[in-house]
């Protein structure tokens, strides 16, 4: 008998012959069957045997002769051998018959109705309960009908053989055909499940779609591929709600005094007085260019008043006092509203900004930068402007373009009574809206936000473009060196300007009229922004854009230095330094140079230059978040120095740095309490109790006030975690009065916007593990 492929663990040293005796037969001499372990079943062949290997045999030399049966074994052995291949190729060829039977049988099956397949599938599944026990009873006779094969006859043999070949025939032919039906069926019910799978990836494509339109930012347009777009064409659909005029002045019925007397004005009059009466604590009113302004267009109001023009006719006996009391009275009140109130006014914005906020651009929800109408008031202008003072007008729909998308639906006019002046469909534009502003005559637009994917193509376009100047600067630097020399005096006076914008990052400066401030930059320099200081030093003051003083004396190349000596030589004050170059020939000069290259590039490019080669400086391994952004802000800092992006102090800057400086004693007091409190823990003294407990605690009335609860922490683990939670709170606080008083005169916001290469800023992020959406570095951190 064949032993069992189980074995226990650990085999008994016994031999051979009782070894393989079941453990049933063995003596009791014999060692019990061990409890407690596990049974090997081996997938293989056992491992050998450690114990009493017999001794191999050795190989035959001759090959030894078969073993000789009796002649009537012989025989009925033989017999026995055919009828089971005989019955086996029988097999084999009914069941290939049952095969094409089955088939044919589904194919006629498939093509009858649905409610006779669903009554067959019952039936079906019932005969196949009673065949899978027939197989069952099957097995169990074949198994005792093999042991008695060996003395049955060969007729026998052979009913047996049809009879069970003709019910597995019959069995397996039914049974082929239920699995049949049953897959048929399966695939008409995965029909349905797989239009629900289309339903519900409908459903989540929808829902992505609302997330794009809702969220600006998940809109990736750079991905995606403009094929066959016309060229000019900056959207396809548009829909928008119009712009937000700002609501009708509401009277007050304060009084304007005229040599200590009231004056009776009108609405529109009022108005104008309670726009002047806002900047009387202000520097404007100290400006005698904002006083004239402001009185000769009040007194083109009071001519609808004769007696009042009659009257008020200087503006020194004016007094406005009354009505900025009243201002300052109604904004302290606003200071004092509930939290219901203020609740009430954030739900009002938040309905305006959904409504106004955003624009359907190209199926996209695209936020829009400025939808609500400039109110009226007085233009203060940037700088000296000698317009500031004059009153601004209010504007009305009829002043207003509207551009919109040929099928999209007009905005409706928010004035009752009123409608809007011009309805355009230009889609090779960006802007939204515009009007014609009542001061320089210039126009107003209403553009989509900084986040925009117009404005975003705009700026990848423009980066791109100075990332190509690295390209082309080496040849282009070359060419004006060797114009610095030329004869010719335009190339020199060419040469010598684009040496200056190249390395000082000046603004190339465009012509201004006399009702403009007089800003100048490189191409518009007179001869008294320039001083030539021996042996080669040249002194720039001047007033740059937003009237903003630009004071630097730097060294040159003597060339250089000789150039502009040469060109203020003959000259007046007021004479133009480059009086050979104009903005329109430097930039199309360069243009032939390099495709879509102006002195603008210049300025985009050194700034992003100058951002790369001062975040490259090393700077320590241990520095926490706060201290790399003060990093990056110093390395923008120099950035925004270059392009001489300056402001004024602020006026609430020295309130600030008090405030920071108070709060930083204050974390370092609580420091040492904890200290204390750590020493006491560590040598197993009791602990004071902490102050919030033993102050007396009453209100400024006598009532007592509710208890405040010990907050300093008593396990000496929780101290020490505490304490290192504080000196970061107080490092992070140093380094805040660090960076405000180093940037409280520079503007980092320009430069970040407008000129410094945002790969550069994302890469920085990435490398040094700082969040790229952090506020500190997304806005003016100063």
């Amino acid at each position: 008998m064949r032993r069992r492929n189980t074995i226990p663990f650990p085999p008994p040293p016994r031999s051979p012959r009782q070894w393989r005796r079941p453990w049933s037969q063995r003596s009791r001499s014999m060692s019990p069957r061990p409890t407690g372990l596990p049974f090997i079943r081996w997938k293989s062949n056992p491992p050998p045997r450690r114990h009493h290997q017999p001794p191999l045999r050795p190989a035959p030399s001759q090959p030894q002769p078969k073993r000789q049966l009796p002649s009537s074994l012989n025989r009925k052995m033989k017999k026995q051998r055919n009828t089971r291949s005989s019955s086996k190729r029988s097999v084999k060829e009914e069941q290939e018959d049952e095969d094409d039977f089955a088939e044919k049988k589904s194919s006629s099956r498939s093509a009858s109705s649905s409610k006779k397949r669903s009554r067959r599938d019952e039936d079906e599944d019932d005969f196949e309960d009673e065949e899978e026990e027939k197989k069952d009873k099957k097995k169990r006779s074949s198994s005792s009908s093999s042991s008695k094969r060996s003395s049955s006859s060969s007729s026998s043999l052979k009913k047996d053989k049809k009879s069970s070949s003709s019910r597995s025939s019959s069995s397996s032919s039914k049974s082929s055909s239920s699995r049949k039906r049953k897959a048929d069926d399966d695939e008409e019910e995965e029909k349905p499940s797989k239009g629900k799978a289309k339903t519900a990836k409908g459903g989540r494509a929808s829902k992505k779609a609302k997330t794009e339109e809702g969220e600006s930012s998940e809109w990736k347009w750079w991905l995606e591929k403009k094929d066959g777009d016309e060229e000019g064409i900056k959207w396809t659909t548009l829909e928008w709600n119009g712009v937000l005029f700002p609501p009708a002045y509401e009277p007050h019925g304060v009084k304007l005094y005229y040599d200590g007397e009231p004056v009776e004005l009108t609405s529109e009059q009022e108005e104008a007085a309670t726009y002047y009466a806002q900047y009387l604590e202000t520097d404007h009113v100290k400006k005698k260019t904002f006083n004239e302004n402001f009185f000769k267009d009040f007194r083109a109001l009071l001519k609808s008043t004769p007696a009042v023009y009659k009257r008020v006719t200087k503006f020194d006996l004016c007094d406005f006092t009354k009505i900025n009391a009243f201002l300052q009275q109604r904004k302290e009140e606003k200071k004092t509203r509930t939290k219901e109130d203020k609740q009430k006014e954030k739900e009002e914005k938040e309905k305006i900004t959904e409504k106004y906020g955003f624009a359907l651009v190209d199926g996209h929800k695209v936020k829009i930068g400025n939808y609500r109408v400039e109110p009226p008031g007085l233009f203060l202008g940037r700088g000296a402007h000698p317009k500031t003072g004059h009153l601004k007008k209010r504007i009305m729909p009829e002043d207003v373009t509207i551009n919109i998308g040929k099928d999209a639906k007009v905005p409706k006019c928010p004035i009752p009574g009123h409608k809007w002046g011009t309805v355009t469909h230009n889609n090779t534009v960006t802007w939204l809206a515009m009007w014609k502003e009542t001061i320089n005559g210039g126009f107003k637009y209403v553009w989509l936000s900084a986040s925009s994917h117009i404005k975003g193509q705009s700026d990848m376009k423009k980066f791109e473009t100075s990332r190509k100047l690295k390209n082309h600067i080496d040849k282009i630097r070359k060419n004006y060196m060797k114009d610095l020399k030329s004869k010719e005096k335009l190339e020199r006076q060419r040469a010598t300007a684009l040496w200056v914008i190249d390395h000082l990052a000046l603004r190339v400066g465009n012509e201004k009229g006399d009702d403009e401030a007089d800003t100048v930059g490189c191409c518009s320099l007179r001869v008294e922004h320039v001083e030539c200081i021996e042996p080669a030093t040249i002194k720039f003051d001047f007033l740059g854009k937003d009237s903003m003083r630009y004071e630097n004396s730097t060294e040159v190349p003597r060339v250089i230095f000789k150039n502009f000596c040469l060109f203020r030589k003959g000259k007046k004050p007021a004479d133009d330094l480059f009086d050979r170059l104009t903005t329109t020939n430097l930039n199309s000069y360069l243009k032939s140079l390099m495709p879509g290259l102006t002195a603008k590039v210049f300025r985009t490019y050194n700034a992003s230059f100058t951002l790369q080669q001062e975040l490259n400086k090393p700077m320590p391994r241990d520095l926490n978040v706060a201290e790399k952004v003060l990093h990056y802000n110093r390395a923008n800092r120099q950035v925004a120095i270059l392009c001489n992006h300056q402001r004024s102090v602020p006026k609430s800057h020295s309130a600030q740095m008090e405030k920071l400086k108070n709060l930083v004693e204050e974390l370092e007091a609580e420091k040492k309490k904890l200290q204390h409190r750590y020493e006491l823990v560590k040598a197993g003294k009791p602990l004071p109790e902490s102050e919030s407990e033993s102050e007396e605690e009453n209100n400024e009335d006598g009532t007592p006030k509710k208890k405040k609860k010990a907050s300093l922490p008593t396990d000496r683990t929780r101290i020490k975690k505490a304490i290192q939670k504080l000196d970061e709170r107080i490092k992070n606080r140093k380094v805040e009065i660090e960076q405000k008083d180093e940037l409280k005169t520079i503007a980092l916001g320009t430069s970040k916007i407008n000129y410094m290469d945002p790969r550069i800023t994302a890469a920085w992020c990435k490398k040094h593990d700082v969040r790229a959406d952090r506020e500190d570095l997304l806005q003016d951190s100063s």
